[in-house]
């Protein structure tokens, strides 16, 4: 049994949520852990009353500031929420350093991983998720709350029979009164619409997600996909082509069968006005979702993207594991560790997050805050493997490593040929368990890259060209 965080003593000083209780361990058990993400730990965990499980947000209690309003107005809003559709705040606890927030638990994985993980995948399948997933948006913009972060991920099933959806993550959310501009937002670039570069924005900015989600899952990539942020919400700018061509690009593909009625919606939704767009409760009268024609269709070509795309995204955690600091240039990298000590202001071998932040300005020689916060906070939670919120130098180091040798082809190759103990051009399944046993990621990494084997190796020519074309969002 996992024993979770510690649950310290309560300060004497203000708390931040005093109706909230003291302590978690008197009516919850700690399992196991589900995930992270920003300085958040998620925790599934086991009511004591009725063994029921539930999963638990773990925190560390911010100080006045901005961070600590940001977390009020999102426990505010879950708490106003009440919908089959929205996953339900259940309790809250508070100690001396750490908030805990339980919540539903949702076992059957995110709409990307039911695609991905589906046999076969039906135009009326996507049609059923994004209906459930308007009804629970109408109902959040009825209450005043624009998510602001609307992708597949915060997407959830509430377990693995069930086509129940549960929308989560409200941390990016917003109060919104009717008729107002809000002006900031902090969402995932390729899901963001193109009145965010202008920074006003209303409740429509949802609506501009669930197209792109639909397009998504019905197409099998992004409409407008870009590796800077800001060029990608440009490219949004630009606008969606309703026509029909062969290929990706941001139109309809026209070797993929989806029906007059489906485009139709998508078309709808990614009006670049937002003016223009449908509300929530308006979109669910469209006529996709009052038609029945078309909805037989087996979507293969987009399945296979979809997949080819998740797994690739984990095949980089096989590709890290592989680099050493040794295959960089040992003056660039004696550069990057100067960087570490000139911002380890305390002298004890760790970045926090504001020195993280400083050292990435340094190392890309320009302001950080050009850089997306979400992204920056992924980051380094990605890099904070051990979740002390905070990075050693190794860890600084063998990151810079990945990122540098990631870029150029033949550094790749020469990473890839160490494990090439047969000169063909080939990995073979074997090496690749050794390098990933006993590591965090091995059984993850191995799910990855199963479909890449052929007779019990990966050709890394393939994999690396793959890796480089391939949609890694």
């Amino acid at each position: 049994m996992a024993e979770g965080p510690s649950c310290e003593g309560i300060e004497k000083t203000t708390r931040l949520f005093p109706k909230w209780k003291k302590r978690i361990s008197d009516e919850y058990k700690f399992q196991n852990q589900l995930g992270s993400g920003g300085f958040a730990i998620v925790w599934l965990v086991n009511r004591i009353s009725d063994h029921t499980q539930f999963a638990c947000k773990v925190l560390p209690k911010p100080g006045a500031g901005q961070d600590l309003e940001d977390l009020k107005k999102e426990v505010e809003i879950l708490q106003q929420l009440d919908h089959p559709n929205i996953v339900k705040f259940v309790d809250g606890f508070e100690t001396t350093k750490r908030l805990y927030l339980v919540m539903e638990y949702c076992g059957g994985g995110d709409l990307l991983h039911r695609v991905v993980n589906k046999k076969q995948v039906q135009e009326s399948d996507v049609k059923e998720y994004m209906a459930q997933l308007l009804d629970a948006v109408a109902y959040a913009h009825s209450k005043n709350v624009v998510h602001c972060d609307l992708k597949p991920e915060n997407i959830m099933f509430v377990d693995d029979e069930s086509d129940q959806i549960k929308l989560i993550d409200f941390g990016l959310s917003h109060i919104h009164q009717r008729f107002q501009w809000l002006s900031d937002v902090n969402g995932t670039p390729m899901y963001v619409a193109p009145e965010a570069l202008d920074f006003r924005f209303s409740d429509a900015i949802d609506m501009w997600a669930v197209g792109i989600i639909t397009f998504e899952m019905l197409f099998g990539h992004l409409p407008f996909d870009h590796d800077d942020p800001v060029e990608c919400i440009a490219l949004a700018a630009e606008g969606f082509r309703c026509e029909n061509r062969p290929g990706k690009g941001a139109w309809f593909n026209s070797e993929i069968p989806v029906s007059k009625e489906a485009q139709n919606f998508i078309a709808d939704t990614l009006q670049t006005n937002p003016r223009d767009r449908p509300t929530a409760e308006q979109a669910l009268c469209h006529p996709w979702f009052q038609s029945e024609k078309a909805h037989k269709h087996i979507i293969h070509d987009s399945l296979i993207h979809i997949r080819k795309r998740y797994h690739l995204n984990k095949v980089q955690k096989f590709l890290k594991r592989l680099c050493r600091t040794a295959d960089v240039n040992p003056w660039i990298l004696n550069e990057v560790k100067k960087i570490f000590e000139n911002e380890d202001v305390n002298h004890e071998g760790l970045l926090h997050w504001k020195g993280f932040l400083r050292a990435i300005k340094d190392i890309a020689h320009s302001d950080s805050a050009i850089f997306d916060k979400n992204d920056l906070r992924q980051l380094f939670d990605d890099i904070d493997e051990s979740h002390e919120h905070a990075i050693n130098v190794n860890q600084f180091l063998n990151w810079f490593a990945w990122e540098h040798i990631s870029m150029q082809d033949d550094r790749l190759y020469h990473i890839l040929k160490q494990v090439d103990k047969h000169e063909d051009g080939k990995i073979r399944r074997g090496a690749i368990e050794r390098i990933l046993a006993n590591t965090k990621v091995g059984e993850e990494a191995m799910d990855a890259l199963e479909p890449l084997f052929e007779e019990n190796c990966i050709n890394f020519h393939d994999l690396v060209i793959g890796l480089q074309n391939a949609d890694m969002s």
